[in-house]
């Protein structure tokens, strides 16, 4: 589908398309050009088609067109990863798929962190459709994306909030939710947005500070940490801007004190096979390594093993890597305990 309707009642895309055919005149001749209805089916198939082509760390370093692949659906509870081999396109079954039907295979086209209002967001932005799987109808995950910390300082459950306020805390009876936990809650979110927004700009100036943005994610955790439970996603959003900030810095200690707190969020929220996941256990086992945290380390890099070699395949040179990691921390282990 090419969306050429959708997209011409989209103001930014409208633009984007008009910025493409003002560069093609300028080195295509005008007989050489498709008209102008067909130029619009090719952008339509090029934005809506497109993948995110990542590195071996998967981060993003370009877009490209794969027409195969560009077939299989979203879902936000894929059965299906894509990641890449330098240019090569490779989709890895993580789940159990029932039938041999191309169509029961999905992708996720989205951040599987983010909240259902923030997916649904961006499919309708990006893709021109309204996502209504098991995932997005699913209100109590959803609600602990957005969940706080119970009142009771004794008590680590989280406190979830349906459309009639705060739900008491199902593990210690917690409901005394008075004016001020809403307090703390609406300026914690209004921080936290406000960060996001001062960190991207950080990031994107000719020439970022990070001991700057890690000064500003240390303000931001300040204002969190009372209120907001470690599920939260806005919470560790600003955690893994810190950790990799630590990372950048060379701050190794931090950095894993940061990473740790990342980690049951992506276990809760992320799916069993998720390369999100295994890659941020490998990144913490490795500093781990490093610090001579030996047995945390083979721990996290053995479970980021089993993610990975589902996710990306035993053949990537991510794998190999890692194997290369835990070899090396498995013989350190055993060279102490043979002491």
């Amino acid at each position: 589908m090419t969306h050429c309707d959708e997209i011409r009642r989209d103001p930014l895309r409208s633009k984007q398309f008009g910025e493409m055919v003002h560069t093609l005149r300028v080195y295509v001749s005008v007989e050489d050009l498709p008209e102008p209805r067909a130029l619009l089916h090719i952008f339509g198939r090029m934005v809506i088609n497109s993948f995110t082509v990542t590195d071996i760390e998967l981060n993003p370093i370009g877009v490209g067109i794969y027409l195969g692949p560009s077939e299989i659906d979203h879902s936000c509870q894929p059965n299906v990863v894509t990641t890449f081999l330098g240019q090569v396109l490779q989709q890895r079954i993580t789940a159990d798929i029932c039938s041999n039907n191309y169509s029961d295979a999905y992708v996720s086209y989205v951040d599987l962190l983010a909240t259902t209002s923030e997916r649904r967001k961006q499919l309708k932005e990006q893709y021109y459709f309204d996502c209504d799987c098991a995932v997005c109808l699913d209100d109590a995950m959803d609600a602990l994306k957005s969940s706080t910390k119970c009142g009771n300082a004794f008590c680590t459950n989280p406190i979830i909030k349906n459309e009639s306020g705060f739900v008491p805390c199902k593990a210690c009876g917690f409901s005394n939710f008075d004016q001020s936990y809403y307090r703390l809650l609406q300026m914690a979110e209004e921080i936290t947005d406000a960060t996001l927004i001062t960190i991207s700009g950080m990031e994107n100036s000719s020439a970022p500070n990070p001991s700057d943005v890690l000064e500003t994610c240390e303000e931001c955790l300040r204002n969190q940490r009372p209120i907001l439970h470690p599920l939260n996603v806005k919470y560790v959003r600003i955690l893994d801007k810190a950790f990799d900030t630590c990372i950048d810095l060379q701050f190794w200690e931090p950095a894993v004190q940061y990473g740790l707190q990342t980690l049951d969020c992506y276990k809760k929220f992320y799916p069993k096979y998720d390369p999100n996941v295994g890659r941020q256990l490998m990144k913490l086992g490795k500093l781990q390594l490093y610090l001579q945290h030996l047995e945390d380390s083979l721990i996290n890099l053995q479970q980021a093993e089993v993610i990975l070699t589902v996710s990306v395949g035993c053949e990537a040179q991510l794998v190999k890597e890692l194997r290369e990691l835990i070899d090396q921390c498995a013989e350190q282990l055993r060279r102490i305990h043979s002491l």
